[in-house]
């Protein structure tokens, strides 16, 4: 528990908790991990993961190809990661809003540390015409007019009909 905090704005952090297997059932879910902290966590931000499914991987390596973990980050703490076993709980800085978070963790939480996450640089630029920046006009009132191709698809379609029905009704004249 000692060492955990969340600074007032920060971001690109994991924070990395045991679960302790008394406090939580035995499939804890991310809504169960942040109720924990009595509303000061958003759960769409928190990761809860089973030891044992990261086999193959490790903690380490669902945090670095999972979560984008900065692997210099982790490289100390390796070991210690990748051999907890149980549930444990990734939580992101962005799970706290930037309000930040300086009372100790809860009870049922052990923290593991910090961790800086890799952030991608994009190269998008930002929209340039009034199109793009959402601005959408109101529809305008009063009648709407079909645009002349579709009103002459609809005529030709009842000039046929008219047709069809006209020969059904000479061939039964007939016979």
């Amino acid at each position: 528990m000692s060492g955990f905090r969340v600074e007032s704005g920060e971001q690109g952090r994991l924070h990395a908790f045991a679960l302790d297997p008394d406090a939580f059932g035995e499939e804890p879910t991310e809504q169960d991990v942040a109720m924990t902290f009595n509303g000061a966590v958003d759960e769409k931000y928190v990761f809860v993961a089973d030891m044992a499914a990261l086999k193959g991987i490790g903690l380490t390596g669902f945090m670095t190809e999972g979560l984008h973990a900065r692997a210099s980050d982790l490289a100390q703490h390796k070991d210690r990661l990748d051999n907890l076993s149980g549930h444990v709980a990734i939580i992101l800085s962005e799970a706290f809003h930037g309000a930040g978070y300086s009372i100790p963790a809860p009870a049922a939480l052990h923290f593991e540390g910090s961790f800086g996450e890799h952030r991608i640089a994009t190269t998008a630029d930002a929209p340039r015409s009034e199109a793009a920046t959402g601005v959408v006009a109101a529809a305008p009132h009063g009648r709407v007019q079909a645009p002349r191709r579709s009103l002459m698809l609809v005529a030709v379609l009842l000039v046929t009909l008219g047709i069809i029905a006209l020969m059904l009704l000479l061939f039964r004249a007939t016979s």
